[in-house]
């Protein structure tokens, strides 16, 4: 025969090891691919929620803020409205008092 190398029961060991460790791992990625689609999915779902969590609170802070205004333009507007009666009826007053002298 033709003088083929020796191999030693440790170096094929080895070798076997080696091979199936990567073959495994090539084959474990590929098996958890879609788990990985998934996992990205759901980071992304989730990074979503948190994102309308924050946009609810801004707008009701914003709302509060709009309220808040409403209220003083209110409170202003009444207190335009009493002084424009004040004024009316100051302005009669002096009407008055002119006509009678």
């Amino acid at each position: 025969m033709a003088d083929i190398p020796d191999i030693s029961q440790g170096w094929l060991a080895l070798l076997g090891a080696v091979l199936g460790g990567s073959g495994l791992k090539v084959i474990e990625a590929w098996l958890n691919r879609s788990k990985d689609k998934e996992d990205a999915a759901s980071q992304l779902r989730n990074e979503l929620r948190g994102e309308i969590r924050s946009l609810r609170d801004e707008l009701k802070n914003v709302e509060d803020e709009l309220d808040k205004c409403r209220g003083k333009y209110y409170e202003l507007l009444d207190e335009f409205v009493r002084a424009k009666g004040e004024l009316a009826a100051a302005v009669r007053n002096l009407r008055n008092n002119t006509l009678d002298e």
